[in-house]
């Protein structure tokens, strides 16, 4: 008996060639496990695998690899350089401290603008 990666039990006759017996089984289409149950109980299980022609994404158009990326929350890169920089900034983060120093020299530079607008001492005019 042979199931197939489906579940679909199938039986396989063995037929005589040369001085032993063989159990063949051509229509091995779809990847996955088959198991081969001979007569003694003791299952032998063969794995089959995808073609690697199956696996070759320049058949895809990019947007496809974009909208399959978007759906598995993956990033797509085309370059050591883009994937170097990606991992850099899942594994550090990204940078503040320039922005946040930009931000803080404008605040010093406001704070000036208001301790000399609002410092300076009222001018009062006398008359003689």
């Amino acid at each position: 008996m042979l199931t197939t990666p489906e579940g679909v039990m199938l039986e396989i006759p063995v037929v005589k060639k040369n001085e032993r017996g063989v159990a063949e089984y051509g229509r091995t289409q779809h990847p996955g496990l088959y198991k081969l149950t001979p007569p003694s109980g003791q299952s032998i299980a063969y794995v089959v695998n995808a073609s690697r022609k199956e696996s070759d994404l320049q058949k895809l158009t990019p947007k496809e690899i974009a909208d399959f990326a978007k759906t598995h929350g993956v990033s797509v890169v085309h370059s050591g350089a883009e994937y170097r920089a990606l991992d850099h900034a899942q594994r550090y983060g990204m940078e503040m401290w320039r922005p946040l120093l930009w931000l803080l020299v404008a605040a010093l530079f406001f704070e000036i603008y208001l301790q000399q607008r609002f410092a300076r001492s009222p001018t009062k005019t006398r008359k003689p």
